[in-house]
């Protein structure tokens, strides 16, 4: 991959182009395909303020229900603070699963990681990666995956 900065307000789109090339048919994307296209686009640089906490990742889950009904969301984002503004740019990798006796028992987690912290990406992935929820989270094909982009 090239050292080029891009544009973080150009991210969902980097993301999308990953997501669409892990997908093996039109609407059957495995979550280990969308958690690798997740980590490719954790790798890719992006033009951020040199402060604190200004590039960060944040691995969320749970049953929710935002107005269609109960859901489990696997939400990865990356955050982004943006220049000369106190907000920021969230890029999530929205994945949802039909609730389940078994995806509710694992309850609700959120995890930060930032650059400028002292873990490395790739540690912080590998421990994410080896979770336990993964257990149950590799055996099921999500209802729909989603990318999106929101300010804060």
């Amino acid at each position: 991959m090239s050292a080029r900065v891009l544009p973080a307000e150009n991210a969902a789109q980097v993301l999308l182009a990953k997501v669409e090339a892990q997908r093996t048919a039109a609407h059957e994307l495995a979550v280990r395909q969308a958690w690798a296209a997740f980590l490719d686009f954790a790798a890719v640089r992006f033009d951020v303020p040199d402060e604190p906490n200004a590039d960060g990742l944040l691995y969320q889950f749970g049953i929710f229900d935002f107005g269609g009904g109960p859901a489990f969301y696997l939400d990865p984002v990356r955050q982004f603070a943006r220049f000369d503004d106190d907000e920021y740019i969230q890029v999530h990798l929205e994945i949802q699963f039909s609730p389940s006796n078994d995806l509710a028992a694992l309850g609700e987690h959120s995890e930060w990681w930032f650059s400028d912290g002292s873990i490395e990406l790739s540690d912080w992935t590998q421990v994410i990666s080896r979770r336990s929820e993964w257990v149950i989270l590799n055996e099921l094909i999500p209802i729909s995956v989603n990318v999106y982009q929101d300010g804060t």
